[in-house]
């Protein structure tokens, strides 16, 4: 069994106060940045999965296993959520369902950065100094 991690998030209590609320994850969350896009908080881990957490209550909506590890945070466009894992692939997955919707090899050694998303293009880039813009 992997160790679990715990994510904190804010709730809307009611107007204008917020109230912790704390979450466990199964597997380590990573300690990168959280991505946040319409009431939806997207969490990363250590271990290659992806979670979707209801920023208001903190329930788990959806997580998927999208790679081996080392799973970046995440972009969130259009209803797709972008990440990039460290042997150099990016996953774009469905922001309502986690759903895989394509995975993209680049040439990268490390992907080392969360994924950006501009113009429908998606760029990350690699410790060996590429950059790659995916669309």
């Amino acid at each position: 069994m992997s160790p679990r991690s715990s994510v904190c998030c804010l709730a809307n209590a009611d107007a204008g106060s917020y109230a912790p609320v704390t979450v466990l994850v199964d597997e380590r969350a990573n300690d990168f940045s959280r991505a946040v896009a319409d009431g939806v908080v997207y969490v990363s881990t250590y271990d290659g999965y992806v979670y979707a957490l209801s920023a208001s209550s903190g329930a788990k909506l959806w997580r998927n296993k999208v790679g081996l590890g080392g799973i970046t945070s995440s972009a969130v466009a259009n209803g797709v959520v972008y990440v990039s894992e460290s042997n150099g692939n990016v996953y774009a997955l469905s922001a309502r369902t986690g759903d895989i919707l394509w995975s993209n090899p680049t040439r990268g050694t490390y992907l080392n950065s969360s994924p950006i998303v501009v113009n429908g293009v998606v760029y990350v880039n690699s410790i060996d100094l590429y950059d790659f813009g995916l669309k």
